[in-house]
């Protein structure tokens, strides 16, 4: 068979092997890797030449080692033509991950009952085993789609057996190059779409494609993409992309059944030659039932943290109600009784200066319990709207603090109630942190009023903060003024910069 032929089916076949989504390796009979792909690189960390001739054990993770070998052992002995197996690989940097292997035996050509190595096909399966946990802590019902998941997973991995012929032969060779394509092709877990970059016509599809968007392939074959695109300049923008990084392209994008279902994918994309023509191979994983059980979730924990925010200002209306009428009426009342005692008779020096030290004390105690009781929960708040809360706020606290507080704002209409006080606490736990943490000498409170949407910036000059470390370890303060921003729908951003200060914007559309 001619040299450029066998040269143009390795080509497919490699193209192939490195555009999988899977990690695809083959081993010597004692588990040392002889190749591995790009992805197997990219999921353990290593290069391709760290990996070459390792004993594949070495990257599982120690407490599951003997249990692996064992295992690999058993089909060995054995002779198990296939078997699949789950645990952890640790990569280079330390990081774990779970993978999913499906290793099948490679036999002599001659001589069946010579085992000549294994063929692996690693599956990156960290993220499933996650959305697995989460919904049995969640949702017991769920089980049942995360059982029907992953025997999809097993099923497909099942599918996936490769095998590869000597190459004495090049006859024999150039056939079992072809049939194995057609072989990964058809039956690889995700749809493959292969079509014209310039009018995206459809060139080919395998099975998959078929059973995910219900078309006939027949039908398929030299169909438009137009058929089962939802948005079209977003499409042709992403084609456009593609054919410009001559590059895969990753990204994700919805499209649609011709029954009319939508469909959530996840492509990679990649510029090729097919059949002589410029066209453009698209690997498309449906993640449709991942993103509504994202957004699912995403909803019991507003939920969650809407419950107990409603509750903490639940909690602060009674404790400043309870200052209010309680705690301040007593003190009024203790005032009251200082009073009397000068009315009756004459005191000395000395008792007249401890009464009258004793009453401007319970004087400040009464001021400041009205103060607290202000911040918890203040009632031109609610009477007044946000503007004027946020004008008595920066009063209050310019009496006891020595911040300079700048406020430029705007009048902004009445908004929902749940939206003002959010934003309230927002500003309240911005300041309070730039004068008790920031030590801020000078702080600026600025809210305006836009035709489509409010803005609140709180900047301070204080000490400012490491923003990559509040990344990994936020405190209870950022964390609760981004919650409370999610809630109501605003987009929350906080800069900061050591020895600079801090800017706090929160940006609501009406």
């Amino acid at each position: 068979m001619p040299e450029q032929e066998k040269k143009a089916s390795e080509a497919r076949y490699k193209l192939l092997v490195e555009a999988a989504n899977d990690v695809i390796y083959q081993g010597d009979p004692y588990g040392n890797l002889l190749f591995i792909n790009e992805l197997g690189a990219e999921l353990t960390g290593y290069s391709l030449k760290e990996l070459s001739g390792i004993h594949f054990n070495q990257l599982v993770r120690d407490d599951y080692k003997e249990q692996v070998a064992d295992f690999y052992l058993n089909q060995f002995t054995e002779k198990i033509e296939s078997t699949y197996l789950e645990f952890p690989i640790v990569k280079k940097d330390g990081t774990e991950r779970w993978v999913g292997q499906k290793v099948s035996m490679l036999k002599d050509n001659k001589d069946l009952r010579i085992i000549t190595g294994f063929l692996g096909v690693v599956r990156d399966i960290t993220e499933k085993r996650a959305i697995e946990k989460s919904l049995i802590d969640s949702k017991n019902e769920l089980e049942k789609r995360v059982k029907e998941r992953t025997a999809e997973l097993l099923e497909a991995n099942d599918r996936l057996q490769i095998e590869v012929e000597g190459r004495k032969n090049m006859e024999k060779y150039l056939h079992e190059s072809k049939k194995e394509y057609e072989r990964i092709f058809q039956n690889a877990h995700d749809a493959i779409v292969i079509f014209r970059s310039d009018d995206e016509r459809v060139l080919e599809v395998n099975q998959r494609a078929c059973k995910l968007y219900g078309i006939d392939r027949r039908e398929f074959i030299g169909m438009s993409l137009e058929k089962i695109s939802t948005d079209i300049p977003h499409r042709k923008s992403l084609i456009e992309m593609t054919i410009s990084r001559k590059d895969y392209s990753h990204f994700e994008i919805d499209q649609k059944t011709p029954s009319g279902k939508k469909l959530i994918l996840e492509i990679n994309a990649l510029p090729i030659v097919y059949m002589g023509q410029k066209a453009i191979l698209s690997i498309n994983r449906d993640i449709t039932k991942r993103h509504e059980l994202d957004k699912k979730l995403e909803m019991e924990k507003r939920q969650r943290i809407t419950s107990l925010i409603d509750g903490q200002e639940m909690e602060r209306r009674r404790f400043a109600k309870e200052l209010h009428d309680g705690l301040g009426q007593m003190l009024t009342a203790s005032v009251h009784h200082l009073r009397k005692i000068k009315r009756l008779g004459e005191l000395s020096k000395d008792q007249q200066k401890i009464l009258k030290e004793t009453e401007e004390m319970s004087q400040q105690i009464i001021e400041e319990t009205r103060r607290i009781s202000k911040n918890l929960m203040p009632a031109v708040l609610e009477d007044f709207g946000l503007f004027s809360a946020l004008q008595n706020l920066v009063n209050s606290i310019s009496d006891i603090s020595p911040a300079v507080i700048l406020y430029g704002c705007e009048t902004t209409p009445r908004l929902d109630k749940e939206k003002e006080v959010s934003l309230f606490r927002i500003a309240q736990e911005a300041i309070n942190n730039a004068i008790k943490y920031a030590k801020a000498e000078s702080i600026e409170i600025k809210l305006t009023n836009e035709p489509q949407r409010i803005i609140l910036i709180v900047t301070d000059d204080g000490k400012g903060f490491d923003m990559d470390t509040s990344r990994t370890s936020p405190s209870n303060g950022l964390s609760n003024m981004r919650e409370r921003a999610e809630i109501i729908g605003a987009d929350f951003t906080i800069t900061s910069t050591k020895k600079t200060g801090t800017e706090v914007k929160v940006i609501l559309i009406k």
